[in-house]
């Protein structure tokens, strides 16, 4: 797992260079270059840093780094149906998610077409 590009994007969006990043996490400049290409692992101090600067949960810049979408946790699946499609989602590859997202809504839609026809 490696979780520098999902800190570099997210210092990205944010619109900040590495040293402001660094600054905030009371890291150097340099060490933030070496944790964003990997060349440097992250302390469980700097992981919490950065997981409350960019206002996550730890275990969700993990997912992120393990290419899961992180799982609002505030707002649980309703059913157990809801669990399993979010459970094969999160173990699908990126171009599955596309091709599993398409068939999804090819079904809503489907299921409006239905409707209509009603």
């Amino acid at each position: 797992m490696n979780i520098g590009p999902v800190i570099k994007q997210l210092r990205r969006q944010k619109g900040w260079n590495q040293e402001q990043l660094a600054a905030r996490c009371s890291i150097s400049e340099v060490s933030m270059s070496r944790i964003e290409t990997g060349k440097q692992g992250v302390t469980q101090h700097v992981l919490k840093r950065l997981a409350d600067i960019f206002g996550l949960e730890i275990h969700q810049l993990m997912a992120m780094a393990e290419g899961v979408l992180p799982y609002n946790t505030a707002e649980p699946p309703s059913s157990r149906d809801e669990q399993q499609v979010l459970d094969c989602f999160r173990r699908l590859s990126a171009a599955n998610r596309v091709l599993y997202l398409q068939l999804g809504l090819a079904l809503v839609a489907g299921d409006g077409q239905a409707e209509r026809m009603r």
